[in-house]
């Protein structure tokens, strides 16, 4: 019996070793990666914070002199590889292209870590003498991409905030109206109504969906090839051949088909370009609605949130991974439809199955990356509701 325990103890230790192993295997990536998220949050917060104390540091410098003798009121004004904060950053302020006076826009390149942000502000100056704690009223804040940083001015990105400021003011009216309609209601039922949103007591797996807006692209009508003869010299394939001058009543070769002759249709690229053009689009606001989002969930987290649940950090560090993956995706799909323009004018030009050829492939590949932003997006969307679920029941602990 003795000698059995004996024989005993050393499979048990190999295999308590084994199990520590595999243990400490499978803890070991997941403890760094937990680390690596809580690094990048900590250098998107102190770049935050350093854009932050770079707006505070131009404020106060507007506040030490008048309006009329602002650093920027004749042309721009630009800092570069200011330091502040350990950290530095870029700024470049002006006047809002194509508004009155006392419109501002500020551009705020951070850096700190080896980690850089962007962040954009566009502000209102009022002269108030009684309360110049009120001075400066922020119109709109984004942090947006690296490359739209103004190399002299800002008046391309100035135009799209400009559009994005009319969209709220045509949508303030009805938000009015329907607030005043919703004061007046006491009953769930007749205020969800109103803002026709569906009843929470009815069952529907679909709550947390969003549903993302997609561009259909038109079916192409492909034209018949005509292919060269054996003894052609030509080497591209021609859509649309030329006509030749036929003099009225000339006999028909022998041979030749008898009846109307077979037409073709010129390819036109022009319905697919304008559904990428569009999809673009859609895919540049994907990035602006996942930014906004993760800088009103920063304002609203309360204070030591992040640092009490390991489980919210993770999340927030989720979304800043996913937001970079969105970004670097969204730039590819630039890159590819910077193609598409002039391989479409080669489509037009030349009407040849080799130029066809190429635009399409091209298009392919814009689709296919497209299809790519749509999912990362849906991915930050799904994350965002989550983050948003998780603090409506968040507790401080006790």
């Amino acid at each position: 019996m003795n000698n059995l325990k004996k024989g005993m103890v050393l499979p048990v230790v190999v295999l308590f070793a084994l199990l520590m192993g595999i243990f400490i295997a499978t803890m070991a990536p997941m403890g760094q990666s937990t680390r690596t998220r809580i690094q990048n949050l900590n250098k998107n917060q102190a770049c935050f914070f350093v854009a932050q104390a770079a707006y505070a540091e131009l404020l106060a410098d507007i506040h030490r002199v008048s309006w009329q003798n602002r650093s920027f009121k004749d042309a721009p004004h630009r800092e570069i590889g200011k330091a502040i904060l350990n950290g530095d950053y870029d700024l470049h302020v002006e006047n809002t292209p194509n508004a009155p006076d006392f419109y501002m826009d500020i551009y705020i390149r951070s850096r700190f870590n080896e980690r850089a942000q962007l962040y954009f502000w566009r502000v209102l100056y009022r002269s108030d003498l009684l309360d110049i704690s009120n001075r400066h009223l922020i119109l709109h804040h984004a942090r947006i991409r690296d490359d739209e940083f103004p190399a002299t001015d800002g008046r391309e990105f100035a135009k799209k905030i400009d559009k994005l400021l009319e969209t709220r003011k045509n949508n303030e009216e009805t938000s009015n109206e329907l607030s005043r309609k919703i004061r007046e209601k006491s009953d769930i039922k007749d205020i969800l109504d109103i803002i026709k949103a569906p009843d929470p007591e009815a069952t529907n797996t679909d709550e947390f969906k969003t549903n993302v807006a997609q561009v259909n692209t038109p079916v192409i009508s492909i034209p018949p090839i005509q292919f060269p003869s054996a003894n052609s010299e030509e080497t591209d394939t021609v859509l649309v051949p030329k006509k030749e001058n036929d003099p009225q009543g000339a006999p028909a070769p022998p041979g030749a088909p008898v009846g109307p002759a077979p037409t073709t249709e010129e390819y036109d690229p022009a319905p697919t370009l304008a559904a990428a053009t569009a999809e673009l689009g859609t895919l540049d606001s994907y990035l602006d609605f996942v930014n906004a989002s993760y800088m009103q969930l920063m304002e609203t987290i309360p204070s030591g949130t992040i640092s009490d649940d390991p489980q919210l950090a993770a999340k927030i560090a989720q979304l800043l991974t996913l937001s970079d993956k969105l970004d670097a995706s969204i730039q590819s799909a630039h890159a590819i439809f910077d193609k598409l323009p002039q391989a479409a004018d080669n489509v037009d030009t030349t009407q040849s199955a080799n130029a066809k050829s190429v635009y399409e492939s091209i298009l392919d590949e814009f689709n296919t990356k497209a299809d790519s932003v749509t999912g990362t997006y849906q991915e930050c969307v799904n994350l965002i509701d989550s983050i948003r679920r998780s603090l409506a029941t968040w507790k401080p602990a006790p």
